[in-house]
Formats: structure tokens, C-alpha cells, sequence
């Protein structure tokens, strides 16, 4: 008797150890649950994106003397982190060829006496968007056919 619940026993845990490893060496299982089409996201989004241009405005690094604000693209995770030029930022997104969504995002709330508008503004306009173009080193993001802010690649 004993022997057969050891031989039980020792199946169940094989068999959920079987389970565990297939979850976990699945790379795509989190980007399906996400609904990020990594087959057809290109590529070169997986990167570091810094502001250039935001609500038709260049951007000036005294506006945020802090950090300069960014975004980081990961595309395997389907995340999103970076920093707005005063709190960091990290949230998910959903990519395809065409679309980026990014949210629900989230930030630390550390008190900021410069770049408030430029941080409030940054975050509502990653929040909005729905479109982006890709065009070398630039990305530009968009809301319907509104161009929302030009970020450049870069480190």
C-alpha cells in the first residue's frame, strides 16, 4: 500500500513539475495575454525612446531639469518603463504593426517644483495614444491622425 501512494505521489509531482516548465519557457504566453503581436511589431521599437517633440513643441531641457524623459520599450514583456522627467514611469502595452497602447500606467509621486506641466503632459499623451510611425531613429506618437509627441532613439 505504501508503495503505490509513493508511486502516486511521485507522478503528481512529476507531472506538475512537467506544467511548470512548459508555462515558464513559453515566451509568447504573456505577449498572447496581452494581446502584443510581437510577430508583427518591429523590431527596432525595442529600445530607449528620449522626448524631442511634445503637443507640437520642442522639447527643452530646461523645462525638465531633472531627467530628461523617456520611455523603454520592451517588446518580449510587452512593457513599458521610463521616466517623465521628474517620477518614473512603468506600465503595459499592446503593440501590432500599425497600433501602440500603453497603460494603465504608473508612476512614483515624488514632489517636483520644475516640469510638472511637461510630466502631466508626457503621461496624458502616452496615455491617449493609439497610433505611432516609425521612421528611423524617430518615433512619433499619435491619437487618431493627431501627432501627439517625436521621440529619437537613444541611450
Amino acid at each position: 500500500m505504501k508503495l503505490i501512494v509513493l508511486t502516486a505521489l511521485t507522478i503528481t509531482l512529476l507531472a506538475a513539475c512537467q506544467t511548470s516548465q512548459s508555462t515558464q519557457t513559453n515566451p509568447n504566453s504573456r505577449a498572447a495575454s496581452t494581446g502584443t503581436d510581437n510577430q508583427t511589431a518591429p523590431r527596432q521599437l525595442n529600445d530607449i525612446w528620449a522626448l524631442r517633440q511634445l503637443n507640437g513643441k520642442p522639447f527643452d531641457k530646461s523645462q525638465s531639469p531633472r531627467q530628461h524623459p523617456y520611455i523603454e520599450i520592451n517588446l518580449r514583456d510587452s512593457r513599458v518603463v521610463g521616466s517623465t522627467g521628474c517620477n518614473r514611469l512603468s506600465g503595459a502595452m499592446q503593440v501590432t504593426a500599425n497600433t501602440l497602447k500603453f497603460g494603465p500606467l504608473m508612476t512614483t509621486k515624488m514632489a517636483c517644483t520644475t516640469g510638472t506641466s511637461i510630466e502631466s503632459d508626457f503621461l496624458r499623451a502616452l496615455e491617449t495614444a493609439d497610433a505611432y510611425k516609425l521612421d528611423g531613429l524617430t518615433l512619433t506618437l499619435f491619437q487618431g491622425t493627431t501627432e501627439l509627441m517625436t521621440l529619437g532613439k537613444g541611450d
